[in-house]
């Protein structure tokens, strides 16, 4: 919402991605949210082949509050 100029806040960041085996993806980062004065540590691990892949993924709060998100993911690869 950019009608509301004085309530716009950035949120910053980063990450890293590291594939082991070509197949099994290791993840990190880190978020802080200027909003919600909140910042976050995430980690997650991935399977992929040429037909599928899985992904698994944890956010933890860890400043600001109390808060964690876990996700899970199947994708399907269509050629």
């Amino acid at each position: 919402d950019f009608d509301r100029a004085e309530e716009i806040k950035p949120s910053y960041h980063g990450g890293l991605e590291v594939f082991l085996g070509g197949k099994y993806a290791l993840r990190g980062g880190v978020m802080h949210d200027t909003y919600r004065q909140a910042t976050y540590a995430s980690g997650g691990l991935g399977f992929v082949t040429n037909k599928l892949g899985f992904d698994f993924g944890l956010r933890q709060m860890v400043d600001g509050g109390a808060e964690t998100l876990v996700a899970f993911s199947v994708r399907l690869f269509v050629q």
